[in-house]
C-alpha cells in the first residue's frame, strides 16, 4: 500500500517538475505508467553480464500503461487505482487493448493528490477501560476553557492500543455537552522524506480552507486571510510573511 502510494505520488511529482522546469528538462515530455501486482526480482542476461531485474505480468502491464499514457499524464492499472483512490483524484479512460493481453486492461489517469492515506475506520463497540485517560483529557479541556490558556496533551502507546479511539471519544464527548469546537488534525505520512512539518501543514491548510491542489499564490492568499482574522495591526505583517515562503518539501507556507 505505501509503495503504491509513493509510486503514484512520484509520477505526479515527475510530471509537475517537467512542466515547471521545461528548460532544465530540455522540453522532455513524460509518460508515466504505474501498476501493482506480484513480480519476480532476479538476475538476467548471459554469463558475467547478468544484472538484477524485475519480471512478471505486473511489470509488463506497467510498461504497456506507460506506452498508452497521455503525454504529461500518469496512467495506472486497476489494482493501483483501488489501493489509492482515496488519496488521488482519477479520470477513467476507455479500457486498453494491449499486447499480450486477451482482455482489455482497465486504466485511470491520476490527476491530483486529494488527501493523505485514509484513516482506518474505528470500531463502533463502546470503549472500556479508558475512563481515567478520558477524564484527564476532559479536565484539561475544561481548564483551557476557563482560563483561555493553551495546553498540550501527548498520548503515547503501542500501535493498535486505541490512541485514536481515545481522542475521538474525547472529541465526541465535548461536542455533545458544549458548542462543537473547531477541530483541525494533521497526520504524519507513511512515505516520503523532508516532510517533517506535514502535520502542521495539514492543520494550517484545514484552518485556512486551502484545497490540496491549490497553487502557491492562492494558498498564500488564504493563509494571509486566516492570519488577518487572528491578528491585527502590527501583529499582522510578521506573521503574514509565512505566506511568502516556498512550499517545497511539505513546508507550511
Amino acid at each position: 500500500m505505501r509503495t503504491t502510494l509513493s509510486a503514484v505520488r512520484a509520477g505526479l511529482d515527475m510530471q509537475r517538475s517537467a512542466r515547471e522546469h521545461t528548460a532544465e528538462f530540455g522540453g522532455l515530455k513524460l509518460r508515466v505508467g504505474v501498476n501493482t501486482g506480484e513480480m519476480m526480482f532476479a538476475p538476467v542476461g548471459p554469463g558475467s553480464r547478468r544484472e538484477p531485474s524485475v519480471h512478471g505480468d505486473a511489470v509488463n502491464t506497467a510498461s504497456r500503461l506507460e506506452t498508452a499514457a497521455p503525454i504529461g499524464g500518469v496512467l495506472v492499472g486497476a489494482e493501483t487505482y483501488r489501493a489509492t483512490r482515496d488519496s488521488f483524484a482519477y479520470e477513467a479512460v476507455p479500457p486498453l487493448q494491449v499486447k499480450g493481453k486477451a482482455a482489455p486492461v482497465a486504466a485511470w489517469v491520476a490527476t491530483v493528490v486529494t488527501a493523505p492515506p485514509a484513516r482506518r475506520a474505528l470500531s463502533s463497540v463502546p470503549m472500556v477501560g479508558r475512563d481515567l485517560e478520558l477524564d484527564l483529557l476532559t479536565s484539561m479541556w475544561e481548564r483551557t476553557q476557563s482560563d483561555s490558556r493553551p495546553r498540550l496533551a501527548t498520548v503515547l502507546g503501542p500501535a493498535g492500543i486505541g490512541k485514536t479511539r481515545l481522542v475521538d471519544e474525547f472529541l465526541n464527548g465535548i461536542a455533545a455537552r458544549d458548542a462543537a469546537p473547531a477541530v483541525f488534525s494533521g497526520r504524519c505520512l507513511p512515505y516520503g522524506q523532508g516532510i517533517t512539518y506535514w502535520p502542521l501543514r495539514e492543520i494550517l491548510w484545514a484552518a485556512a480552507g486551502i484545497p490540496m491542489d491549490d497553487t502557491a499564490p492562492a494558498a498564500a492568499t488564504r493563509l494571509r486571510r486566516l492570519v488577518a482574522g487572528l491578528a491585527s495591526g502590527a501583529e499582522m505583517d510578521p506573521r503574514a510573511r509565512l505566506g511568502s515562503h516556498r512550499r517545497d518539501h511539505g513546508g507550511v507556507g
